[in-house]
């Protein structure tokens, strides 16, 4: 019985060191393929520089870069030129090669063309990092915020022979273009957001109309104006990094 104990124990202990190594990454490929798995942003990099004095710069400044959203891998770091094997890691793991103060060959040149692989040589340290934070800010999920570009009041309501409405307004702030997004506010309160579908002066097309003049405008999907709702005109802007 003892035995048998034992030998349970054994294949308890070979199964779940199968299952570890069944979930540790076997390869660097392995490892960034499981970063992107989960949904985690990198920017990989192969670092290679005049002497090791300037490599442990660039990697003690290249480790505050790194942020919540994206993270800098530094996968190969080392004094020299870069080589044709540095070339194939870059291109496995989707790294950039970055060099500072060393040329690398023409035939590592060419192999880097040949198989896709950014490869750049720099002078200055804070260009080469510079050249990173660009990296890091094109892996971001741009960030929005909404710009507000005028407001008109309902003063009227048609309904058109489709039986969509239409509303008659004044616009009193700003300007509402034809390409806006708008908000519906009734008694301050957003009830709907959605495209323009129509915007007329005087039954013509137009493609913005500026405050101090009437206009009629259509919106999509949305057919429930009251009189005195007002229209908020706005579009996102990107907010810089």
């Amino acid at each position: 019985a003892a035995k048998e104990i034992t030998e349970e124990r054994k294949e308890e202990r070979r199964a779940r060191e199968e299952g570890e190594k069944e979930r540790r990454p076997r390869t660097m490929a392995d490892l960034l393929r499981t970063l992107q798995e989960e949904g985690k942003k990198e920017v990989n990099l192969i670092l290679r520089a005049d002497t090791q004095g300037s490599l442990e710069a660039i990697q003690h400044i290249l480790a505050r870069e790194s942020t919540d959203e994206v993270q800098i891998h530094v996968l190969l770091a080392q004094v020299g030129a870069p080589t044709e094997s540095d070339v194939l890691l870059a291109q496995t793991a989707g790294a950039a090669i970055l060099a500072f103060g060393v040329n690398p060959p023409g035939s590592v040149r060419k192999k880097a063309e040949e198989k896709g692989v950014l490869l750049k040589t720099f002078r200055i340290i804070y260009d080469l990092i510079d050249e990173v934070r660009n990296m890091v800010k094109g892996q971001r999920q741009p960030q929005y915020k909404e710009e507000v570009l005028g407001r008109a009041e309902v003063r009227a309501i048609f309904r058109l022979p489709t039986g969509k409405q239409v509303a008659g307004c004044m616009v009193t702030q700003g300007r509402i273009p034809r390409n806006a997004e708008v908000r519906v506010l009734r008694k301050g309160q957003e009830i709907w957001r959605g495209r323009i579908g129509s915007l007329k002066r005087f039954k013509e097309d137009v493609r913005e109309v500026a405050q101090g003049y009437e206009c009629g405008l259509g919106l999509e999907g949305f057919d429930e104006f009251q009189e005195g709702d007002v229209l908020e005109a706005f579009q996102l802007v990107e907010v810089p990094a």
